[in-house]
């Protein structure tokens, strides 16, 4: 803080005085996060990308010299593996909430773009409407696959987490459930006795359950 002065004269229907400061701040400079996009491994699903990629990754292994250093030989595996990734497997497109999104829906996505760059670049009236037009139709095709994509991916975690649960695999339930709910807030509800006492021992709580169900 610099300098303050008080204004006594100023004309407000209060009995507080003005106060002017003169501030100076300094601001830190914010740091910009890159975000990397992760690789797109669900496409090791299809059993030629997957021997496509092994196959990338003996052969650069074969080529490779060993290095004497521990920490330099991990440091030339991890670089192997992640060009082999980039050559065959190469990075999932859209956000984390957007992995949803299939292969078919991203190449529709990018006609649609295409089409509305070329439409806002159209002087010509009867030009316009043909490809508002068809701007239209691909907006649709759009929405139906995307609508199929989330049908499918509902499916999928369905068919995912009875599996989970048959095998008693809680974990990777709970998983599941949060990923289509979206939520991630964990809330404990504490039992108590017919006193408002809390009950914090399993057997006090499972006596408390029990009584509950016998009434």
């Amino acid at each position: 803080m610099n300098d303050v002065r008080t204004f006594r004269g100023a004309d407000v229907a209060s009995d507080h005085k003005l106060v002017v400061a003169k501030i100076r701040l300094r601001l830190k400079k914010m740091s910009e996060k890159k975000y990397v996009r992760p690789f797109a491994v669900e496409k090791l699903k299809d059993k030629t990308i997957c021997d496509e990629f092994c196959i990338d990754v003996s052969n650069r292994f074969a080529m490779l010299q060993h290095a004497a250093d521990f920490a330099d030989q991990w440091k030339i595996f991890q670089e192997t593996i992640k060009d082999s990734a980039e050559q065959v497997i190469g990075r999932r497109r859209g956000s984390r909430k957007e992995r949803w999104i299939s292969k078919r829906s991203w190449k529709l996505i990018d006609k649609r773009k295409a089409i509305k760059i070329a439409h806002d670049q159209i002087n010509s009236d009867e030009t316009w409407k043909i490809n508002n037009a068809e701007y239209k139709k691909k907006d649709k095709e759009v929405k139906k696959s995307c609508k199929n994509d989330q049908r499918q991916l509902v499916e999928d975690r369905g068919r995912e987490a009875e599996e989970a649960a048959a095998r008693s695999d809680s974990k990777t339930l709970y998983r599941i459930v949060r990923d289509l709910t979206g939520n991630r807030n964990i809330t404990n509800v504490t039992i108590k006795s017919r006193n408002r006492e809390v009950l914090l021992t399993e057997i006090q709580q499972s006596s408390r359950w029990w009584n509950t169900l016998m009434k």
